[in-house]
């Protein structure tokens, strides 16, 4: 180990368990603030990683430009291509590390881990099969979960635990056994999808590995709401943990044999669910005509819980064949009875009382990464709304387009690299920075290889997908301005420098069109795909009846969605028509909706979902 001269600042380290010692015995030689600095970020580094950590590691912490910059890599991932991550752990002119930077470097350098519970086909979310669709490690524990490989990559590993050759639950130490493994998977690097069989006992077993994985700074997710009956009980205030000597039986109505089997010494202290349970009513209530307090119990009844199209009934047991008729309950109506739902026990925090108690919010975007769809699905529900999601295209990536991408950015490294003048990217959105990222691995571009390339982008959250992938971003424009990135580059670029755009394939900007009028050359890469999406005029005519909301993500979205309504013959003034609140994402977004004559209710500060979140916390405020 070469230490350097005081005051330098820099120190390697290369971690191995049996080694875990050796940066103590060098402490006495950094002797200088700026190497004190670079230790306690290292050190903080290990700590959180969690002791013992199986990869080894290597970090690299220094002082540059006044700033601590963290140089990590993690070589048991893939020991020809290694996860590894880079930038600033500290603000500028400070010695001092943000414990929230180090945390997110730790992050970066192992897999996740996403729980999901009740993971079985028919109660499976969209944003549930999209986290198998990404997993690369699927562990599970019952052959209850055998039919949602079809959701699974072909490459991900499939763990079956319980079986013959691998880890019993129910044996000694089992489940901690299950958690070790689960941790290793993740520390490689891999992104583990863990799934529990289980209807509602699962919700134990789920936050007792949450709490494993929070107390080693791992990334995790824990998604319990993705069962139709998790809803309900949530939107019943009813707690999913079952009490002492209490039980809780889930039946199928569509097996009238073993529903009035199951149902005829039937325990009102225990929870009940019935499943398709509108048909077979009349039968249920019958079957339980000889417990005597059946006139008195109450019950619930309910469907497509959590959408729009939620019907949702109280009364007594016996008074539901008559109710669920009078309230048009389809056919796969949900029964739920027993004196925990009685009215009066449900708990106060649901629904949530916020700012938009009470509104239905419909989010237009020109498109939604998964991650973004859930962040605006899980806070307008948080704050109290009913969220709405309506898009306007999707994104494609193709082999065409992937072989393009690499073929032209090869030829421009080959060319530029070592040529006097640096390379100017400009990234206008998420899946730009994505494709650029998964060219450069597709090439195996060592990223130490890029010091003559510079990031420019469009706003804050391509910066962090940037820095999710270990690069980082050289400026970011000011509130997502797109002419602001223009003229920014334009005083910045000389006659030596190259400039790139990657953009989507009907993606337009202010910003190519600045470098059209500047008769500036630069080279344009169609990173991805953008397709749009058909909208049916009834589904549009719906949304404008039921929403009090409507916030327009991007100026595109506006675009698109109201394109869409001249196409279906709906008058854009509609909209004025039934005081409908227009929000806007950003100034931008707001400008493109005064520009059609719209008037705009309010507009968070930037275009990062960070702030339209902020704005909507304070919505009532801020309208009086």
């Amino acid at each position: 180990l070469m230490c350097p001269p005081p005051g330098r600042g820099i120190v390697a380290i290369r971690v191995l368990e049996r080694r875990r010692g050796l940066i103590n015995k060098i402490k006495n030689k950094l002797d200088s603030p700026s190497s004190r600095a670079c230790y306690a970020v290292e050190q903080a580094i290990f700590d959180a990683l969690g002791r013992p950590f199986d990869a080894p590691v290597g970090i690299h912490c220094e002082e540059a430009e006044d700033v601590l910059f963290l140089r990590a890599v993690n070589g048991l991932a893939d020991q020809t291509n290694p996860l590894s991550v880079a930038g600033a752990v500290g603000p500028p002119f400070s010695l001092i590390p943000s414990p929230e930077r180090v945390l997110m470097y730790v992050q970066s350098l192992t897999g996740m881990a996403i729980l999901i519970g009740n993971a079985k086909e028919r109660w499976l979310t969209e944003y549930s099969k999209a986290c198998i669709q990404q997993a690369d490690t699927i562990i599970v524990d019952s052959p209850r979960c055998e039919s949602v490989q079809l959701y699974k990559q072909d490459e991900a590993e499939w763990i079956h635990l319980n079986n013959d050759d691998t880890i019993k639950l129910s044996g000694k130490d089992g489940e901690d056994k299950a958690i070790n493994l689960m941790l290793k998977k993740v520390r490689s690097g891999r992104r583990v999808a863990r799934l529990f069989a289980d209807n509602i006992d699962f919700f134990d077993k789920g936050y007792k590995e949450a709490d494993v994985l929070s107390a080693t700074g791992i990334r995790y997710e824990l998604v319990p709401g993705v069962s139709e009956l998790s809803a309900v009980l949530t939107i019943l205030g009813v707690s999913p943990f079952q009490k002492s000597g209490q039980f809780i039986h889930i039946i199928d109505g569509r097996d009238q044999v073993k529903a009035e089997k199951a149902l005829a010494d039937m325990d009102i202290k225990d929870m009940y669910c019935v499943f398709n349970a509108t048909l077979s009513l009349p039968n249920i209530v019958a079957a339980l005509k000889r417990n005597p307090f059946i006139d008195d119990l109450p019950a619930v009844m309910v469907s497509d819980a959590g959408t729009f199209e939620q019907k949702l009934i109280r009364g007594k047991l016996s008074e539901m064949p008559q109710l669920s008729v009078a309230a048009n309950i389809p056919l796969h109506g949900m029964l739920l009875f027993g004196e925990s739902f009685r009215p009066g026990t449900a708990l106060d925090w649901w629904p949530p009382r916020g700012p938009l108690s009470g509104k239905r919010v419909g989010v237009v975007a020109a498109k939604l990464t998964e991650e973004k769809r859930h962040i605006i699905n899980q806070s307008i529900t948080t704050l109290g709304g009913t969220p709405y999601l309506l898009e306007g295209m999707y994104t494609r990536m193709d082999d065409d387009l992937a072989k393009n991408m690499d073929r032209r950015l090869s030829n421009l490294f080959e060319k530029r690299l070592d040529a006097r003048g640096v390379i100017w990217i400009a990234l206008l959105s998420v899946n730009g920075a994505k494709s650029l990222v998964a060219s450069l691995q597709r090439q195996r571009v060592d990223f130490r290889s890029l010091g003559k390339v510079r990031f420019a982008v469009l706003n804050t959250a391509i910066a962090a997908q940037l820095e999710s992938s270990g690069l980082a971003a050289d400026y970011i424009a000011e509130r997502g301005d797109s002419r602001n990135l223009g003229e920014w580059l334009l005083k910045k670029l000389n006659s030596r420098d190259q400039l790139v755009v990657v953009r989507g394939g009907r993606q337009t900007s202010v910003l190519t069109m600045l470098f059209q009028m500047a008769n500036l050359s630069y080279i344009d890469i169609r990173g991805y795909e953008t397709v749009p999406i058909q909208m049916d005029r009834m589904r549009l005519v719906n949304m404008l009846s039921e929403v009090d909301l409507l916030i327009f993500t991007t100026s595109a979205s506006v675009e698109t969605f109201l394109r869409t309504l001249l196409e279906n013959g709906i008058d854009v003034e509609e909209l004025m028509r039934r005081q409908i609140a227009l929000i806007a994402q950003g100034s931008i977004t707001a400008e493109a909706l005064e520009k059609h004559g719209l008037e705009v209710t309010g507009a968070s500060k930037d275009g990062s979902i960070t702030e339209l979140i902020n704005y909507l916390s304070s919505y009532n405020h801020s309208n009086g």
